[in-house]
């Protein structure tokens, strides 16, 4: 960052208290600014009026003022301290909200102050209804039908128009507070009432409502490069020509029983992976520890998915702990907020605060109780007993879901984003002899299943239609090829391939799919596929998958890796840990594949892998190694709003940890 000559002090606005709409994150990133700020050399005056913040611990800022957040106060602030600049946009909508209104009162031009970070303008243009609106119509932008109001009466004119229910929006509120969906003219005055009282103009949106519409938000944290922030490893280098990589790793970190987190600890990991003939480390031929902070790691053959192998996929668990592999201890002392206190299979884990975790100040909370319960109307019954705090509910029962939000007094996270979804779909076992054997049949899945139906109907719009083997989102996705719904294809391939009566099989699953996979059947048997649903425990399904051994089709469930090699390797490469022996593996497939593995340019390993997915899709070659996702699943997750900042939408490898969850109650 170039410094600004003309500035020498800056006024940065906190985030005030930690509520719905506005939490953890803004401590985080205004702690960040203030230290970057004074590493550049600028004096930092923090104004925040929650002293229980990282924020406003005295050696944060050069100047912290711990006091109300409101004109008057920040005014006499500024008279004293004269800052060159106001960087209001790290304090969330409290800081954004008395940024416009210094302006407005003329306060900033009476002092000479600066307003960087954000144009005032653009503030009001992201706040105010007409103004927001006056802007995307400018830029082509579509919105729902709406209308402005200043009074009830206003407002239930506009309801009138547009039709019941409708949105209401107060301008300049944090979080919705003050609006919702009304369905009525009753329930109009009410919230209209109570949002023209929080808005800071007196002004609400009246709008269409698009029930039934579907919202996804995408959240990475990554540096001004494009590159991931680091975690545990705070830098790496990749030597292509020496096939190595050395990795540097954060100093001051212990795992959860004091053992430190090393270089000794990471090469000890790796080496119980590779005992274990894991994918993630099976290009890594050696491990040498330069220093306890430093580790070189040399690579058989070229491979750009071993980074994030490495990275994301291993979990580094004490070695101490690692001396006793059967013990639980081996399994669960990491480095991260939480360790594993209490446990008894299938009914509940009780996690406890680490005292050694290396973030400070994190966890807030000092232990977390999961409990684990098998029947779905059991477990919403309680939780809206608040005998839980959040609820994690999966595929649940599409009457549970229907109820949990109809209750209305929930907050519903998705636990879909860029690098965290997760898919759901059907392998059949195309490894031993009988129908699956056959391409043809294969494909009549994605011919024969009504993808949409399914989401919606079995599911309650839990999820997303998937026309390709990764999300959209991700770089080098072909959708073009992809398979479409057509029952009378899917009839004629089982007739090409000598089904044109069908034939019985099996869907091998875990509990808790059963109204997806009986709409699926209900599909399959109308082209001829009658489908057993055979439900098995874990243990069982974990073998049918290691082993092969499973007749028809399994449930295929992974997450899914952003890299495309990583993740038909670690589910789909004959050498994968997962159904890899009940697949065909054709060879121009495989061999796209390790192409794709050797390839270090990221331009070129985007063209190898759009080849691959139109070579999985080609319906001439026959080599369909599985039967496509469905859909791509959304987990969601229920909680009550007083529990703050759970973080159930990380991104997939920053992983949800519970670190900076608290509760306000």
């Amino acid at each position: 960052m170039k410094q600004k000559k003309d500035i020498k002090k800056v006024l940065i606005i906190g985030s005030g208290p930690i509520i719905i709409g506005q939490a953890c994150e803004f401590d985080y990133s205004g702690t960040q600014a203030c230290k970057a700020l004074r590493k550049l050399g600028y004096e930092i005056v923090l104004v925040n009026s929650n002293p229980a913040t990282i924020m406003t611990d005295p050696e944060i800022a050069d100047a912290t003022y711990i006091e109300p957040l409101n004109i008057n106060r920040l005014e006499q602030i500024i008279a004293k301290e004269r800052p060159d600049a106001l960087l209001p946009n790290l304090g969330g909508q409290s800081g954004l909200n008395l940024c416009s209104e210094l302006s407005k009162a003329g306060i900033l031009d009476k002092y000479n102050v600066e307003v960087i970070g954000v144009q005032v303008d653009a503030i009001e243009r992201g706040e105010d209804r007409i103004e927001f609106k006056k802007t995307m119509d400018s830029l082509g932008i579509e919105m729902a039908r709406s209308e402005v109001a200043y009074s009830v009466d206003e407002a239930l004119a506009i309801a009138d128009k547009l039709g019941y229910p409708v949105v209401l929006r107060p301008a300049y509120t944090m979080g919705g507070t003050g609006g919702g969906l009304v369905y009525n003219v009753d329930e109009l005055k009410t919230v209209c009432t109570r949002g023209l009282q929080a808005s800071l103009v007196g002004q609400v949106l009246v709008e269409e409502s698009i029930l039934g519409w579907e919202e996804l938000e995408l959240e990475v944290v990554r540096d001004a490069e494009g590159n991931m922030i680091p975690n545990l490893a705070t830098e790496w280098d990749v030597n292509t020509d020496e096939l190595s990589i050395t990795w540097t790793l954060r100093e001051g970190v212990n795992f959860a029983d004091g053992e430190p987190f090393n270089a000794e600890a990471v090469k000890r990991n790796i080496e119980e992976y590779q005992a274990n003939n894991r994918t993630e480390t099976a290009n890594i031929a050696s491990c040498e520890v330069i220093d306890d902070t430093h580790i070189k790691m040399m690579m058989a053959e070229p491979n750009s998915s071993t980074l994030e192998s490495v990275g994301f996929f291993v979990y580094y668990m004490s070695p101490k702990a690692l001396e006793n592999p059967s013990s639980l201890d081996a399994a669960t002392c990491g480095t991260g907020p939480f360790q594993l206190s209490e446990f008894e299979n299938n009914a509940y884990a009780i996690y406890t605060k680490n005292e050694n975790y290396w973030k400070e100040g994190l966890p807030y909370l000092d232990s977390v109780e999961v409990t684990l319960v098998t029947e779905s109307s059991t477990a919403n019954t309680a939780f809206q007993a608040n005998e839980y705090d959040m609820y994690w509910v999966g595929l649940a029962n599409p009457t549970i879901l229907q109820q949990l939000d109809g209750a209305g007094i929930y907050v519903k996270e998705d636990n879909q984003n860029g690098m965290g979804v997760e898919s759901l779909g059907l392998i059949p076992n195309s490894a031993i002899d009988g129908p699956w054997a056959d391409a043809r049949v294969r494909r009549a899945i994605d011919a024969a299943v009504d993808k949409n139906a399914v989401v919606q109907v079995a599911l309650n719009g839990q999820g997303s239609v998937s026309d390709s083997m990764l999300p959209e989102c991700f770089p080098g996705v072909v959708t073009d090829g992809a398979p479409t719904y057509d029952p009378e294809k899917a009839k004629s391939l089982l007739a090409e391939a000598g089904y044109a009566d069908g034939f019985t099989t099996n869907i091998i699953t875990i509990s808790g799919m059963s109204d997806m996979l009986t709409a699926i059947a209900n599909m399959l048997d109308e082209v001829g596929i009658h489908c057993n649903i055979q439900q098995v425990d874990s243990a069982t399904n974990n073998q049918y998958m290691k082993d092969g051994t499973w007749e028809g089709l399994m449930l295929h469930f992974a997450t899914i890796a952003p890299d495309l090699g990583l993740y038909m390797g670690r589910h789909l490469d004959k050498n994968g840990a997962y159904y890899a022996k009940g697949i065909q593996h054709p060879d121009k497939e495989m061999e796209l594949l390790e192409e794709i593995r050797r390839c270090m340019d990221p331009d070129e390993k985007h063209k190898l892998e759009k080849e691959l997915q139109a070579a999985i899709y080609d319906a001439e070659d026959g080599s369909c190694l599985f039967g496509r996702v469905l859909y791509v699943n959304k987990s969601s997750m229920y909680k009550y709003d007083y529990v703050i900042d759970d973080h159930a939408t990380e991104a997939f490898t920053a992983c949800w940890d519970l670190s900076a969850c608290w509760l306000n109650k």
